[in-house]
């Protein structure tokens, strides 16, 4: 029953990792988005993995960036 335990909390273990390391490859699409210009579909996208995943400073720091490019386009010149 112990090599059971064990085995068990390895793989509990093993895809916490799997997938906790994730969030970062989710950005690189927003990213992509926010580089082309499409800063609409970029700031939903970020807003959403933002809500998704409230720890993540990277994501915020970009949802903060392509709001500010937003605004600067929108600022009359």
């Amino acid at each position: 029953m112990k090599i059971n335990f064990t085995r068990m909390a390895g793989l509990v273990l093993a895809f916490g990792f799997f997938f906790g390391c994730k969030a970062p490859s989710d950005l690189t699409e927003t990213r992509s988005l926010f580089e082309s210009g499409q800063l609409q579909l970029a700031a939903d996208q970020a807003g959403h993995q933002v809500s998704r995943n409230p720890e993540n400073a990277e994501g915020h720091y970009l949802y903060g960036q392509i709001l500010m490019e937003i605004a600067a386009k929108a600022a009359p010149p």
